[in-house]
């Protein structure tokens, strides 16, 4: 579906919250929460790692770091009950499965009478108040050192999650994986787009040969993707508006996506 003018903005914010410059760990995936939450609204949400045993045999949701409506004793209720009885019943755990990130919504892969018979949503989720959810898995072998998921409920007074809200989340995916990334390896994707700078780095060179972008197109390119408005675009590069969306014409039509969410995407 199409994004509106102020579904951009909306995620035009949380990217900047998403990359504020941390080294706290916890308080980077506490970051990401929030920049989600001003995109997608959600009563309680965590931010977890997962484990596995070594043979593959179990899985584990760790060190959660959570955001919510909620008073601070309903969260350490949630956590100590998942880890202690609950975390075994748990039915969206069939993503950590999957080879690559992804966005998920509960009701789009198990029915509401199903779910609502099963023992984890009768004993835990319905008696706290959770009705609806949605999340993600963010795996990168490459350049993620451990798995995480983000996992986000609202409750009976609110709608179940739309689809204009896995389309914003998987606009963030990208970036929060691409955040991620960072704490595993410190100086991946500070490359940026720094208009004093005339290097060229991998991202470059893969994006000269496989579309034929040229210089300015990467930079145009690059600051969408971490995004940045045209005007802001125009702003760092001290050029006009009007050629930014020049160059954005070019860049759609050089790597052959129809829009800008799907750009951003591809980067």
């Amino acid at each position: 579906m199409a994004l509106s003018t102020k579904d951009w903005e909306q995620i035009n914010d949380s990217l900047k919250k998403i990359n504020e410059i941390s080294t706290d760990e916890r308080q980077v995936r506490k970051n990401i929460m929030t920049a989600i939450r001003s995109a997608v609204y959600y009563d309680f949400g965590d931010f977890c790692y997962i484990t596995r045993e070594d043979d593959g045999s179990q899985v584990a949701i760790t060190d959660p770091v959570s955001l919510s409506r909620f008073p601070r004793e309903f969260q350490v209720d949630y956590e100590y009950e998942y880890q202690r009885h609950f975390g075994s019943m748990d039915y969206t755990k069939w993503y950590v499965n999957s080879s690559e990130s992804l966005v998920f919504r509960e009701s789009d892969f198990i029915d509401a009478e199903t779910r609502q018979k099963a023992k984890y949503y009768k004993e835990f989720l319905e008696p706290r108040g959770l009705i609806y959810c949605m999340g993600c898995y963010i795996i990168n072998d490459k350049f993620i050192s451990t798995p995480s998921t983000v996992t986000l409920y609202r409750d009976s007074n609110q709608p179940d999650f739309s689809k204009r809200d896995l389309e914003v989340f998987n606009v963030l995916l990208p970036h929060i994986e691409n955040r991620m990334s960072q704490l595993s390896f410190p100086g991946l994707g500070k490359s940026g787009s720094n208009k004093k700078s005339s290097g060229v780095d991998a991202v470059d060179i893969y994006l000269m040969n496989k579309y034929g972008l040229t210089r300015r197109e990467i930079a145009v390119a690059k600051e969408v993707s971490l995004g940045y408005s045209n005007a802001e675009i125009a702003e760092h590069l001290e050029i006009s508006v009007h050629t930014v969306k020049k160059h954005i014409s070019h860049i759609l039509q050089k790597t052959e996506v129809s829009s800008r969410a799907r750009l951003m995407k591809l980067l």
